[in-house]
């Protein structure tokens, strides 16, 4: 008996010491073989962040702190009562889906946690609400979307059209059937405060700018070990935004194919974006189960109503 433990002992020491040697094999391999092209797409996803996301985003994170600090549009009757009315929310949600879809990723999502925080809104609202206003801005949508990448300005108002039919359709699905109830206007005392505004927006910055590079570079290693066009937009529309459009945009396939995969990748965001929504999200204790299930049937809608419309229009 003792033998056979011995024997089993020597026989499990031999195969940690396998796995061992494997994973000390890979991270060589990755340090002198991969490294350098994911390196590269770390640096281009630095460049993408600093020169296209961080500009329009930071100025958006103070002024939504603004916003929060001295507008509410839930007070507009018509506003409130397309809330409560047609969307079965609390009329304080309407702040976060106007700002959030005008202004992009993750402004809607740092609104909708900051009316959870400060009582305008409770949690299972605010996990609906963070998902419905966190969509792609106008500016990125149709210029950088449509005319940049492309290479059609209308062709960006169509698909900004269809994000926002899509997000309408969707919080009509995931609408609660019950009464709705209003919160208390959210409280911050002491008016707008521009240095903590500015702190706090540094340090969210710090983090969406490395979901970004991380994202990215994943991608472009990808796209250096797999050929298939359909199977790395795939992945990258699930990955991250931008690569994902620019890819659909290089691709070889038909226009109708190209804005309705870019329409389900502006639907669903990706998981780079939904790791940057979590940097607001997480301190408050809001689960991101809901936003995956929202997002990606908004994804689904937008591209279906892509199929649907484009024939009738181009």
């Amino acid at each position: 008996m003792t033998a056979r433990r011995e024997k089993r002992s020597i026989t499990k020491h031999r195969q940690e010491r396998l796995v061992s040697l494997l994973l000390l094999i890979g991270v060589i391999y990755f340090a002198i073989i991969i490294s350098g092209k994911m390196s590269r797409g770390t640096a281009l996803g630095l460049y993408l962040a600093a020169t296209s996301v961080l500009p329009s985003t930071i100025p958006f994170m103070i002024i939504s702190d603004l916003y929060l600090a001295y507008g509410y549009p839930e007070r507009i009757g018509v506003l409130a009562k397309i809330a409560r009315g047609v969307l079965h929310l609390p009329g304080s949600s309407i702040r976060a889906i106007i700002i959030g879809n005008l202004s992009g990723f993750p402004i809607g999502a740092k609104i909708a946690t900051e009316l959870y925080t400060g009582g305008g809104i409770d949690k299972k609202n605010a996990e609906k609400l963070i998902a419905l206003s966190n969509n792609p801005s106008i500016p990125f949508t149709v210029s950088v979307v449509g005319l940049t990448m492309l290479k059609d300005i209308k062709i960006g108002i169509f698909l900004l059209i269809i994000i926002y039919i899509s997000t309408f359709l969707t919080a009509l699905i995931y609408r609660d059937k019950g009464k709705v109830y209003d919160y208390q206007s959210v409280d911050m005392s002491g008016g707008f405060d521009l240095v903590a505004s500015v702190k706090k927006c540094g340090d969210a910055s710090i983090s969406i700018v490395v979901f970004i590079s991380l994202f990215y570079g994943i991608i472009t290693l990808l796209r250096e070990l797999i050929a298939n066009e359909y199977l790395i937009v795939s992945i990258a529309s699930v990955l991250e935004l931008t690569s994902a459009v620019n890819f659909i945009s290089l691709s070889c396939f038909s226009p109708l194919e190209k804005t309705s995969l870019t329409a389900f990748a502006l639907g669903f965001g990706g998981l780079s974006v939904m790791m940057q929504t979590a940097v607001f999200t997480k301190p408050a204790g809001l689960s991101l189960k809901p936003y995956f299930k929202i997002k990606l049937t908004e994804g689904f809608l937008s591209f279906l109503l892509v199929r649907l419309l484009y024939p009738l229009l181009f």
